[in-house]
C-alpha cells in the first residue's frame, strides 16, 4: 500500500512578517521553492497545499482536492537549539474530493495518510487529537454541508484586512467579501474582534 508522501516544510532565517499574522521571523521556503514570511497563516496554507498536492497527484487530473484544517499552528522549540517549527495542538481537517465515480485511491487510505502527516505535525508536549474526514463529491452535486461544529472563529490581530484573512483559511484572497459579509461589512476587521469563518 502506497503512502502518502508530503513535502516538508523549510524555514530559511531572514525576512518579515504578514500584517496582523504571527511571525516565527525569517523566511519559509515552500516544497515547490515559493518564499513566504514565516507566519502562522502561511504555514497553515502550505500544510494544506501540501496535501491538496499529494492527494491529488494520486487520484490525476480528473479530481478536485480540497484540504483545510481548522485551526492555526503555534510556534514550537528552542530558538537556541534550532529552528523553531510550527506545530499544532490538535488537528481537524476536511478534504473533499471531487471527481467522476470513485476515487482509485480508497478513503480510508486518504484519511490515515492525512492523520499521519497531522499528527508529525502535532506539538511534541501532550499532543492533542488529529481528526480528518474525507469527502467525495460528483461535480454537480451541489457542496456538503459541513458539520455545525466546523464552523471556524479567528480573533482578528491589529492591521489584518479581509483579503489577509481570506488567504489565511482560503489559500487566496479571492473570498474576502464572504468573509467580510459573515461579520457585519464592515471596511476592515476590527482589531480583537471574533470573526466567524464560513466553510467555502
Amino acid at each position: 500500500m502506497k503512502r502518502l508522501l508530503l513535502p516538508a516544510l523549510i524555514l530559511f532565517a531572514a525576512g518579515c512578517a504578514e500584517d496582523g499574522a504571527r511571525s516565527g521571523g525569517g523566511t519559509l521556503i515552500t516544497s515547490d521553492g515559493r518564499f513566504l514570511a514565516n507566519t502562522d497563516r502561511n504555514a497553515k496554507a502550505e500544510a494544506e497545499r501540501a496535501i491538496t498536492v499529494s492527494i491529488g497527484e494520486r487520484l490525476g487530473v480528473t479530481w478536485q482536492v480540497r484540504a483545510e484544517i481548522t485551526e492555526m499552528p503555534e510556534l514550537h522549540g528552542d530558538p537556541d537549539q534550532g529552528i523553531p517549527e510550527w506545530r499544532w495542538a490538535s488537528a481537524h481537517a476536511q478534504v473533499v474530493l471531487v471527481g467522476p465515480g470513485t476515487p482509485s485511491v480508497p478513503t480510508a487510505e486518504i484519511q490515515a495518510g492525512v492523520e499521519r502527516y497531522l499528527t508529525r505535525k502535532l506539538a511534541p508536549k501532550a499532543p492533542g487529537p488529529v481528526v480528518v474526514t474525507v469527502q467525495v463529491q460528483s461535480p454537480s452535486a451541489p457542496p456538503v454541508a459541513p458539520p455545525a461544529t466546523s464552523e471556524r472563529r479567528y480573533t482578528a490581530q491589529a492591521g489584518d484586512t479581509w483579503a489577509d484573512v481570506s488567504t489565511a483559511f482560503y489559500g487566496s484572497p479571492d473570498g474576502w467579501r464572504v468573509i467580510r459579509d459573515a461579520n457585519g461589512g464592515a471596511e476592515r476587521p476590527e482589531a480583537g474582534a471574533v470573526l466567524t469563518i464560513p466553510r467555502r
